[in-house]
């Protein structure tokens, strides 16, 4: 498996709109979506095709393997930091065990290996990356007027409020996919494009500039029966665990690793 990794800088507030929040205001996300992604990628893939109807058939083929038979892996785009090398370094959801000291920001504990007398008053950090870094994504909020309905002009004493994700921050994930895929998405695509992404696009907000990295190999890391060290794992979406039955369970005592080895689960948080 080969992966492409990309950037998105936003150029104008985003709203990434969530499903929950006070009444007469739409909260946002704090990272871009992999189906957010998914929907820019496939919009630009289209308007990039534009052809003759004698064409059309292999590219609606290649539109529906590269967008719609889940072949191809779109991840979230995570906000990133500077390093101390002036590079743009992806910063992932902090494990809900990571918390900040009240008393000192800088102090970071990970209550999976504190012990029972453990009493320091602590908060939760957003997004975290090795070193113990942490950071957050900078959001704004911005005030409308609502509109009748009706009459489509602006309702007398009536107000709404959207919360954006902040212009100038720069957020990064990767496509996963088959090599030929990926170079046929970068080829068409291209390497670098305007566009916009999120709720009330092509007003204020969305607007964003995207660009692609060079292809490159998966690099993974697997377990041995060597490693005997304890062991974090932090899911970065949404992940179902089936037991032998093929049956959902969060709370099951081991996770399969391969047929001969098993990892010994100690602690767990979930929300």
């Amino acid at each position: 498996m080969y992966q492409l990794s990309f950037q998105i800088r936003t150029l104008a507030p985003v709203v990434i709109s969530l499903n929950y929040g006070k009444i007469n205001t739409v909260n946002t996300e704090k990272h871009i979506p992999g189906t957010t992604i998914l929907g820019m990628l496939a919009w630009r893939y289209l308007k990039q095709t534009k052809s003759t109807s004698d064409e059309r058939g292999a590219i609606d083929e290649n539109f529906r393997h590269f967008f719609l038979s889940g072949e191809m892996i779109f991840t979230n785009g995570w906000i990133t930091r500077k390093n101390k090398y002036e590079e743009d370094v992806a910063f992932y959801p902090a494990p809900i065990s990571f918390r900040k000291s009240k008393a000192n920001e800088k102090e970071i504990y990970d209550i999976l290996f504190t012990d029972e007398d453990f009493d320091e008053q602590t908060q939760a950090i957003d997004y975290a990356m090795a070193e113990h870094q942490y950071t957050q994504t900078a959001l704004e909020l911005h005030h409308h007027h609502a509109r009748d309905r009706a009459t489509g002009s602006p309702a007398k004493g009536l107000l709404f409020t959207y919360e954006a994700i902040s212009p100038d921050q720069v957020f990064r994930g990767t496509l996963l996919g088959d090599k030929t895929d990926l170079q046929i998405i970068l080829d068409t695509c291209k390497k670098q494009w305007i566009g916009w992404i999120g709720r009330s696009r092509n007003s204020q907000y969305g607007k964003v500039e995207f660009s692609f990295e060079a292809i490159k190999p998966l690099e993974m890391e697997h377990l041995s029966d060597e490693d005997n060290n304890d062991i974090v794992l932090t899911v970065l979406s949404h992940t179902l665990i089936y037991n032998d039955l093929s049956v959902t369970k969060i709370k099951q005592p081991f996770f399969p690793v391969h047929s001969s080895s098993y990892i010994h689960q100690e602690k767990m948080y979930c929300s």
